[in-house]
C-alpha cells in the first residue's frame, strides 16, 4: 500500500482558463496535509488559522497565488453545489482548531455530505480525495505554478495532524 495519494495534473498557465465549476483548491503543497479551500460559482471559501473567508471573488485568490508565487492544485468536481448551503456552512466556522476537530476541510466535508457525498465525519484530506476519485466526482486536476505532472499527498494519521499543530 502506498504511503501517498497521487493526483495526476494538467498544467494551466492562467487561472482564467478554469471553468465556472466547483473546485477543491490545494495550497501549501509542501505541508502535510496541504491547505484545502473551495471555489463555488467563482467565489472562494477558505477556513484557516486566523479566519474564515466567505464569498471572496476568485480573482482575489488568483492575485494572492501570483503575488506569493504559490504552487497550487485545483480539483474540478462534478458536483453542483447550492451556493446558499456553502455560505451558511462556512459562516458557522470561525477558524481552524485541531483540538476540537475543526480543520480546513470541516466545512467542505459538511457541504459535500449535504449534497449526498458519503463521508465519515472524521475523514482526513487524502481520504476525502481518494473517495472523491472512487465516486468519480473529480473530473480534472490542474496545477498552477507547479511543474510536476503528479502531486503526492503524504498519508498521515489524526495523531500526526495534531503533532504538526502543537
Amino acid at each position: 500500500m502506498s504511503s501517498f495519494t497521487e493526483i495526476k495534473l494538467q498544467p494551466i498557465s492562467h487561472l482564467n482558463k478554469l471553468s465556472n465549476a466547483v473546485y477543491l483548491v490545494l495550497t501549501s503543497l509542501q505541508s502535510t496535509p496541504p491547505h484545502c479551500s473551495l471555489i463555488c460559482n467563482k467565489k472562494w471559501y477558505s477556513l484557516n488559522y486566523n479566519e474564515c473567508k466567505i464569498n471572496i471573488s476568485v480573482n482575489t485568490l488568483f492575485k494572492l497565488l501570483l503575488l506569493k508565487n504559490e504552487p497550487s492544485v485545483f480539483l474540478e468536481l462534478s458536483i453542483e453545489l447550492k451556493e446558499k448551503i456553502v455560505e451558511i456552512t462556512f459562516s458557522q466556522y470561525k477558524r481552524i482548531n485541531f483540538q476540537d476537530g475543526i480543520t480546513c476541510i470541516a466545512p467542505i466535508k459538511e457541504i459535500l455530505v449535504a449534497h449526498n457525498v458519503p463521508f465519515k465525519k472524521d475523514i482526513l484530506l487524502y481520504e476525502m480525495i481518494e473517495l472523491l476519485y472512487q465516486e468519480h466526482l473529480i473530473q480534472k486536476s490542474f496545477s498552477f505554478i507547479y511543474s510536476a505532472n503528479i502531486y503526492k499527498i503524504k498519508k498521515y494519521s489524526k495523531e500526526e495532524l495534531l503533532k504538526t499543530t502543537t
